[in-house]
């Protein structure tokens, strides 16, 4: 049997601050397990961006553009390595890959700079790591 699911519904609600957009295309975007969604809310139709293998732990949108950043943990099994995605919202394509191999933890937080070419990223529960990549380098 095959199984097309053409709508996502949840909302990560766990988080206070940052986990919810709204793009200049009309569309909302918030995520939800490995997958964030944009979905457009006059004609309730979605788009997924699915490049993540872990949960997604938080959210940046840029400062200029709809281009998102989103960042996972290492998993329950430490399998997975923790890092940010950053991908563009019209096309849903990954345009960097931050830290993979070189985060230690979850990542907890990001935030684009106001000019948008470096991001400041959060990483760890217990000890708070703060660090700033060139994220287009």
């Amino acid at each position: 049997m095959f199984c097309l699911i053409n709508n996502s519904h949840g909302y990560h609600g766990l988080d206070p601050a940052r986990n919810l957009y709204i793009l200049t295309t009309g569309e909302l975007v918030y995520y939800v397990g490995a997958m964030a969604i944009l979905h457009h809310y006059t004609n309730g139709t979605q788009r997924h961006y699915q490049g993540h293998t872990e949960d997604i732990l938080c959210m940046a949108l840029h400062t200029h553009d709809d281009v998102l950043a989103t960042g996972q943990g290492t998993g329950i099994d430490n399998k997975s390595q923790a890092h940010i995605r950053v991908w563009r919202a019209d096309d849903l394509t990954t345009l960097a890959v931050i830290g993979q191999g070189k985060l230690e933890s979850d990542i907890i937080g990001a935030v684009f700079s106001w000019e948008g070419s470096m991001m400041m990223i959060l990483e760890g529960l217990q000890d708070t790591i703060v660090s700033l990549w060139d994220w287009q380098e």
